[in-house]
């Protein structure tokens, strides 16, 4: 029922209240186990250290009998009951991933996940499954404090023993699960990797090696997912285009229109800027491929520069939502290749400036009633 043991005593209580006590010696010549005798009887063994149990174990700390998990375990099968999943990195708010549910056209129950921060961006499902997953059954190294229930530990130590500053956040990862909220809090790794970590699920610290937590070194990037944007064509009710190629320094095609959306699938209605009239069969189908244009537009990596300035402007595209939320999308070029982009005036990515080009052309195709191909490169 209880098991209590000092330095070089192991003492351990029954239910019925009989008690053992062992006294650990020295260690035997030969590595063949350690001297030992049982309270009660005069007589010295030689315990074996089977595994280095007496040595990884019996001679030291208590923490040593503790397992070092710091997640609340979640199980694959229960993924989609973590909510408030938010990352504090360098004591900023790097994302904040809710969890919501919708009927679908079944009436069955569907999981969505959005970003709350930043919320221009929609949140790279891969990524966050993958951390899901390792918290599953998340380890540190060894237990290197550990509080109870009566005596939790305080910032006060976790600052100035382990680095560990809730209010100068390194790294903290929180999440609910089940209503429960757990948070992980690291301290900054040394050179060789190493760091600590508090777990409030447990109430203890673990020595952690950043292998094992590679979230540690990733930024926005990795959270975010690639496409620009990936709201239904359904929940939109405008769309203003506007932009410029230009060829050799001149201009080759100007671009300023805007389309009104009514409906949803089979009964949505598309006119262009200037008509009262919806548009045809034929030209619906090109509008639905010049969106699909827009939806293939991905981020590629960190821009080199967000410094509009510096750059030229290629195209500015403004979705509104049947709700009246708007995304609006500036592209500026920088080299042939790529080109900066802003959504609600806020960036850090770069997006391939010939998918920015090709909508462009494909938006002239849709005024002029010519066919739209969205899986051709031009």
């Amino acid at each position: 029922t209880e098991i209590r043991k000092s330095h070089n005593c192991l003492k351990l209580t029954l239910n019925d209240g009989t008690v053992h006590t062992v006294y650990i010696g020295k260690k035997v010549a030969g590595d063949l186990g350690y001297y030992c005798r049982y309270k009660g009887r005069e007589a010295v063994y030689i315990l074996p250290d089977t595994y280095g149990a007496i040595k990884g174990h019996i001679l030291d700390d208590v923490y040593s009998m503790i397992t070092p998990v710091l997640s609340n375990p979640i199980t694959s099968q229960e993924f989609n009951k973590t909510d408030d999943f938010y990352i504090f990195k360098n004591n900023e708010l790097l994302v904040w991933i809710d969890t919501y549910t919708e009927k679908d056209e079944n009436g069955d129950t569907a999981y969505k996940y959005k970003f709350e921060f930043p919320k221009k961006y929609s949140p790279n499902l891969g990524t966050y499954a993958t951390i899901i997953q390792l918290m599953e059954s998340f380890q540190g190294e060894e237990v290197v404090a550990c509080g109870t229930v009566d005596k939790p530990l305080t910032e006060d130590f976790l600052r100035d023993t382990f680095g560990i500053d809730p209010q100068n956040r390194y790294f903290t990862l929180h999440y609910s699960f089940k209503g429960v909220e757990t948070t992980i809090a690291f301290s900054e790794p040394d050179e060789k990797g190493k760091a600590y970590a508090y777990s409030s699920y447990y109430n203890l610290v673990a020595s952690v090696s950043v292998e094992n937590a590679p979230f540690l070194d990733w930024g926005l990037l990795e959270y975010v997912d690639y496409a620009l944007f990936s709201e239904s064509i359904d929940d939109i009710s405008k769309i203003d285009i506007r932009g410029t190629i230009r060829e050799n320094g001149e201009t080759a095609l100007d671009i300023d229109t805007s389309f009104t959306l009514v409906g949803k699938k089979e009964t949505l209605k598309v006119t262009p800027f200037g008509s009262s009239k919806p548009y045809d069969e034929d030209n619906l189908y090109n509008f639905r491929q010049l969106y699909k244009v827009f939806l293939t537009l991905q981020l590629r990596d960190y821009a080199p520069s967000t410094d509009i300035s510096e750059m030229d402007f290629l195209a500015a595209v403004t979705v509104t939502m049947d709700d009246g939320e708007e995304y609006r999308f500036e592209f500026y070029t920088y080299n042939t290749r790529q080109c900066y982009f802003t959504i609600n005036g806020e960036g850090e990515f770069y997006t391939l400036r010939n998918g920015v080009e090709k909508f462009l052309r494909d938006t002239d195709r849709v005024l002029k009633g010519e066919p739209v191909d969205s899986d051709a490169k031009e």
